[in-house]
């Protein structure tokens, strides 16, 4: 099996409700780290990213620990993207975002994903590509996961992310085969719908599957205008840092679609393997990987 993960990688710091902080690399590198565990040795993943000149050798060092991931990394100038983020409680944050990194053209991404059985498009900070570029891209690929993510958000002059609706969003969403967002990306999209209402009606867009994540609330599973509802576990320990947990999630679930589970099933397992991602900071080393996807 073969999948690709496209995003960007930023230079992150978060900063903690306790005033701990983290820095280091996040963005998609969440995804394919997910994406290498819930492989295991059975496939490989292309890693197609825009990374800073001043991160790239040690993104580079970092991706080569896992050895099924293949970076296919385009280098910018000075550190690319830059996150700074503060945590507001367990879930929540307020987050600048500075750098201007060029978007892809589709051609580029036809020519990254080729011979791929999947790709995974995330908008971690919703400047990968334009909607005219995507609605290019998107019939390329037989199986598209999309995280709408950013899309979600607006910017201004300081680089302060603020929740925006996106007239755009059906344009976006429609073309996904498998669609994912989390609840307050979902507002983005349908501001006056309940989330399950809202998940139905997302999944009559196009989408075969729609994924809407809610945090330590569980996960809605909507397909062909119906939603379900399941529960997070309860967990065992306490959460250190939420990052990354979406991304972790959506790798994990296109993997088990693609093994043939379920919508429900495959949201199932990805949600226990995320929720296992929040135990620990920073992006998930290979030995952590296999603790995450025991049992699962």
């Amino acid at each position: 099996m073969r999948i690709a993960i496209i995003g960007h990688i930023p230079h992150d710091r978060y900063v903690f409700t306790d005033g701990s902080a983290y820095n280091g690399f996040g963005g998609v590198l969440y995804g394919a780290a997910a994406l290498a565990g819930a492989l295991a040795g059975d496939g490989e993943v292309v890693l197609v990213s825009r990374v800073g000149a001043a991160i790239e050798p040690d993104v580079r060092r970092l991706v080569g620990r896992y050895g099924a991931i293949l970076p296919h990394i385009d280098t910018v100038p000075d550190y690319g993207w830059m996150v700074h983020a503060n945590y507001l409680d367990g879930e929540r944050r307020r987050e600048r975002l500075r750098g201007d990194v060029p978007p892809w053209h589709a051609e580029e991404l036809v020519r990254a994903v080729e011979g791929c059985d999947a790709a995974l498009l995330n908008m971690v900070t919703g400047y990968e590509i334009t909607l005219g570029e995507f609605l290019k891209f998107a019939p390329s690929s037989s199986s598209l996961h999309f995280d709408f993510h950013s899309l979600a958000l607006g910017r201004d002059e300081s680089g302060l992310r603020i929740p925006a609706l996106n007239p755009d969003a059906w344009q976006w969403c429609s073309r996904a085969h498998t669609l994912q967002m989390n609840c307050a990306e979902l507002q983005s999209v349908l501001p006056d719908a309940l989330p399950m209402e809202a998940a139905a009606t997302l999944s009559t867009w196009g989408p075969a599957v729609v994924i809407i994540t809610d945090g330590s609330h569980g996960v809605i599973v909507a397909e062909s205008g119906k939603a379900v509802h399941i529960a997070a576990a309860d967990p065992t320990t306490t959460p250190v840092d939420p990052t990354g947990c979406g991304d972790v999630f959506g790798a994990c679930f296109l993997v088990g679609r693609l093994r043939g589970l379920s919508g429900i099933d495959a949201a199932r397992a990805a949600a226990q393997v995320a929720r296992r991602n929040a135990d620990h900071r920073g992006i998930p080393t290979p030995q952590r990987l296999r603790e995450m996807f025991a049992d699962v």
